[in-house]
């Protein structure tokens, strides 16, 4: 009688966050690394990205980039398709679902990428080392726009202005300029803006192969910036209104979400202001 054969591993997902049954993280080849300075890019196997608008969410002056980005990758379901990583990076790994991963992370498909991150990159070396992992991405897989996010970040007192309710733009793309305007957008004219963001505008408009776009959002830092959830609902209406119906995200449970901050934040700011009834009890 023939030996029974041995039972065979399950194959692993091409979603990061849904294990095999048997709990194992799984494991994933490598198709591409290369490095950039400190800094080494890692795609997986068989991804199929190019043409793709790249949204860049690295943490900056707010959470608007870091909200926009991670609420675009969960409601396209977007797969891992690579990772960055460097000796010089802060020692951690992002376990989602049970799954570990790194904290700078790459997702995508046909319709999009998303690049995120879980700590403020500082070191200005860093800095370009990952911006140049960046732009050698969007050129190699021929992507259509890369966009970045950021907050605007609105003095207090003065959020109820209406030029502080409008989107903010810069762009290498005629057409995008020309959509932006008709979003009613703002382009912007004088600004000094750091970072991961300003590096990508500054190399990128030394490249002729990417057309890059930053889109600056009206932001609130009061309580931290928990408020900025409003601010990544109008990244999110408006990539929506750019990309028409082949890419379309839900934006109902952000909005419900924005709303349900924005009235604990009133009532929080309401009860900080009224006069206590109770007596003290130091009285």
């Amino acid at each position: 009688m023939a030996n029974p054969s041995p039972p065979s591993s399950p194959a692993p997902s091409d979603n990061p966050l849904e294990r095999s049954s048997d709990g194992l993280t799984p494991r994933r080849k490598v198709g591409f690394r290369k490095a950039y300075g400190d800094i080494e890019l890692r795609e997986f196997s068989n991804i199929n990205v190019d043409g793709a608008v790249i949204v860049e969410g690295f943490p900056s002056v707010s959470l608007t980039s870091v909200l926009s980005a991670g609420y675009i990758r969960e409601q396209l379901k977007l797969p891992l398709v690579g990772i960055m990583s460097s000796p010089k990076f802060p020692p951690r790994c992002v376990v989602e679902g049970g799954i570990a991963m790194h904290p700078i992370r790459i997702f995508g498909d046909k319709r999009m990428v998303v690049m995120v991150c879980e700590f403020k990159i500082e070191q200005p070396e860093l800095t370009y080392a990952v911006v140049e992992a960046i732009l050698d991405f969007a050129e190699r897989h021929k992507s259509s726009k890369l966009i970045t996010v950021e907050g605007l970040p609105i003095e207090e007192g003065k959020e109820a202005e209406q030029d502080n309710t409008k989107l903010r733009f810069i762009s290498t793309n005629k057409r995008f300029i020309e959509f932006m305007l008709q979003q009613d957008a703002v382009p912007v004219e004088d600004a000094i803006i750091t970072g991961v963001t300003g590096l990508i505008l500054a190399e990128g408009a030394l490249n002729p192969k990417v057309d890059v776009v930053c889109l600056l959002s009206p932001s609130s830092n009061k309580l931290q910036g928990i408020p900025d959830v409003e601010s990544a609902v109008m990244v999110v209406r408006l990539l929506n209104a750019y990309l028409g119906p082949e890419v379309q995200i839900d934006i109902a449970p952000l909005e419900d979400k924005a709303k349900k901050i924005k009235s604990t934040v009133a009532k929080f700011i309401q009860q900080s202001h009224t006069p206590s009834t109770h007596p003290s009890m130091f009285s």
